[in-house]
């Protein structure tokens, strides 16, 4: 998976997105990376998503710590 802001390869590391430049994307104004949707996958944090009670949910819950709502999104 790709970042949307800087094109960089992302790799999910603990609850974050990382490239080889680290958590910190420079094409981002809020300096998060955000992946590219692929319709699986929460853009925010990299994991895979299911949909549990009409929302997103991921292994690590229903809430995205790196999500700018608090919530997992496919966009």
């Amino acid at each position: 998976m790709k970042c949307r802001f800087c094109g960089y390869d992302l790799k999910v590391l603990g609850q974050n997105l990382r490239s080889a430049l680290g958590e910190k994307c420079l094409g981002n104004p809020e300096g998060n990376h955000v992946a590219m949707p692929n319709g699986t996958l929460c853009v925010y944090c990299g994991r895979a998503t299911s949909t549990n009670s009409g929302k997103l949910r991921t292994d690590f819950g229903f809430s995205c710590p790196t999500s700018p709502t608090g919530m997992h999104a496919l966009m």
